[in-house]
């Protein structure tokens, strides 16, 4: 691995990234660092999440190419809590934005377009077991 950056150096740019991120981090003072120990005492067995605070999760997934390339069965396809979700062929090997409302209990996909807007691919209906959304 050492050789491979002799002949290709690192970035300068990426240098001064790195740096900016890793000293963006505020120091942590020893009162404030908790330790698995020190939750050995606590049940955090959570059968039933209620009152869950968070009303939609958002998050990115990479579409999959399910079947072989350029055969008649070859589809795309996200996996989301070992559910396996098909996409259009034409979304592998790109991110899709993913919004899972648990209010309404909806999954909405969305790819981004070169405008940065969004565009729904999918939405379908999608329940998350034992999370009860607050109704207020």
């Amino acid at each position: 691995m050492k050789e491979i950056w002799k002949t290709h150096p690192i970035p300068e740019v990426l240098k001064i990234k790195y740096s900016r991120l890793v000293s963006n981090n505020p120091e942590l003072k020893e009162k404030d660092i908790k330790y698995i120990d020190d939750f050995k005492d606590v049940n955090l067995k959570n059968k039933c999440v209620k009152h869950f605070k968070a009303d939609k999760i958002y998050f990115l997934r990479i579409v999959r190419r399910k079947n072989s390339k350029g055969s008649d069965n070859e589809y795309g396809f996200i996996d989301i809590l070992k559910h396996e979700i098909k996409l259009p062929k034409d979304l592998i090997n790109l991110f899709v934005f993913c919004v899972l409302d648990l209010k309404s209990k909806l999954l909405k996909i969305n790819i981004e377009l070169d405008d940065g807007s969004l565009k729904e691919v999918k939405s379908m209906a999608f329940v998350i077991k034992n999370v009860i959304s607050n109704r207020a």
